[in-house]
């Protein structure tokens, strides 16, 4: 039944995509999936370490694998009473409203971009719970980079840190900053350079050496094959074409009405929002050298995707002709195959049938 309630909601999210009383039900669906789960690959890892934390010090020698926010916070819901279960629950709660708020407030197809998240890559946050509350700051914090004004690009950093303090990778959106930046040109050549430092700094710890808020070598020792990195290559270059093509239409529609003279307050603002994610995407591409090193990196790129759906939907709502219906195709397909194969084929023992199946609701009504 729960199979059949997730295609439901996911195939009406994805037609009916203004309606935000679909939106709140999804989003409530989802809570339910998250925050009432008991089991996926990671689920007694984390239960235990909450309990630990709770009962020692913080800054025990154990706990310096985990980062200080996340500790902090662990360790206030332990001192409130509340128990690990509990505590999934609010603490899901608190990541899906930073994003949920986010698709709200820069699009007027809630609905779908929601859905196009549930799809993927939201299975995968359930299991990585600490990734999930980083990409959800990152995501909120995002809004900052909109703005022109110079105090709101301190905020954004402000929510870099705070990404940081419940998942140390989090401090690599930094490089989203770029962004800002007017010449794709020079945006191309800084990205080129930030790429080549990254690999450095990854071969100093292959060789030994401890970066500090990220670690060692004990981290990053996976090692991809070369059937591994092609596939990834065209991965990455089918999500960017999706991305450049949403943003083309977005640009051409906004082009021709300042033309005719029709171009309002709010389509500059469009472009402005669509300018600044379709650079973030040009800056992600550096994430694919780092999966020569480590497949977990695929979470850098992964953790921006509900922002370049809402560049699909603003482009879907800009444009309507051929073009846009194999661009929906292609999205549709892109994503699941996704889901297929990071979620399911890749670990649907620990994450795809656990978080559908070890749920307190859902077994509660089946007795």
């Amino acid at each position: 039944m729960q199979y059949f309630i997730a295609g439901i909601l996911a195939v009406l999210g994805l037609k009916i995509k203004k309606s935000k009383i679909l939106f709140v039900i999804l989003f409530c669906f989802m809570w339910l999936l998250f925050g009432w789960n008991r089991w996926n690959a990671d689920y007694y890892g984390y239960q235990q370490t909450y309990y630990s934390i709770g009962s020692y010090n913080v800054f025990y020698e154990y706990f310096e694998q985990f980062e200080i926010g996340y500790r902090y916070f662990c360790r206030f819901m332990f001192s409130l009473g509340v128990d690990y279960d509990t505590f999934l629950i609010i603490y899901s709660l608190i990541g899906l409203l930073l994003i949920g708020s986010t698709i709200i407030k820069f699009t007027n197809k809630p609905g779908y971009v929601l859905a196009l998240y549930f799809i993927y890559p939201f299975l995968m946050d359930i299991v990585q719970i600490r990734n999930f509350m980083a990409m959800a700051f990152i995501i909120f914090g995002i809004r900052y980079l909109f703005s022109s004004r110079k105090v709101d690009q301190f905020k954004y950093v402000f929510f870099v840190f705070l990404a940081a303090s419940f998942q140390s990778v989090g401090l690599f959106y930094l490089i989203l900053l770029f962004a800002k930046m007017q010449s794709v040109k020079k945006l191309v050549n800084w990205v080129s350079l930030i790429t080549a430092f990254l690999v450095f700094m990854l071969f100093l710890m292959k060789s030994g050496y401890s970066i500090p808020f990220v670690g060692s070598v004990s981290y990053f020792s996976t090692k991809t094959s070369i059937i591994t990195r092609i596939g990834y290559f065209f991965y990455f270059i089918i999500g960017f074409q999706l991305v450049r093509f949403s943003y083309k239409q977005i640009r051409d529609n906004i082009h021709e009405k300042e033309v005719t003279d029709l171009c309002t307050q709010e389509d500059l603002i469009i472009i402005k929002i669509a300018d600044v994610i379709y650079k973030m995407n040009i800056i992600i591409l550096s994430v694919y050298p780092l999966l020569f090193f480590s497949v977990d990196f695929i979470r850098l790129y992964r953790n921006i995707l509900p922002i370049s759906y809402i560049l699909f939907s603003i482009a879907v709502t800009q444009s309507k002709n051929e073009k846009m219906i194999i661009f929906k195709i292609a999205t549709i397909v892109f994503l699941f195959f996704s889901e297929w194969l990071f979620a399911y084929y890749m670990s649907g023992s620990d994450v795809f049938y656990p978080i559908f199946e070890q749920n307190h609701i859902f077994n509660f009504f089946k007795k």
